[in-house]
């Protein structure tokens, strides 16, 4: 019960953040005043990094083999969802980092982040 609990909480908060991202790109506004774009890019790769982080370990422990969850389906729907919330904050990641390069130009710094980006996917395979 405590797993479930865990990831209804889980799926719960990534989908106000996903929700606000979607708002907030979708809407055109600018980035809010006191904010710099390199902090904008930032906090989206910052939140990334440790949701991608937790949702790795989180799986890992959750389905070791032998383990009563990896038999249930609400978990591994629950799992689900919440990976697919996890490629929503990379799309969204990656948007702001456009914006960002839009708005300074391309470097090598940020061209290796779209390259994780890119590869991040294809390492699940």
């Amino acid at each position: 019960m405590t797993l479930i609990l865990s990831l209804v909480t889980f799926n719960t908060i990534f989908a106000v953040e996903n929700g606000l991202d979607i708002v907030f790109l979708s809407s055109g506004a600018g980035v809010p005043s006191g904010v710099t774009m390199a902090d904008y890019a930032h906090r989206g790769t910052y939140s990334l990094i440790v949701t991608a982080a937790l949702a790795g370990v989180f799986v890992l422990l959750a389905f070791r083999p032998g383990s009563t969850a990896a038999s249930l389906l609400l978990v591994r729907r629950l799992v689900t969802v919440w990976l697919v919330q996890n490629l929503l904050l990379v799309a969204s990641s990656a948007l702001r980092t456009l914006d960002y390069v839009d708005a300074y130009g391309m470097t090598v710094l940020r061209l290796s982040a779209f390259h994780g980006w890119d590869s991040w996917p294809r390492a699940w395979r």
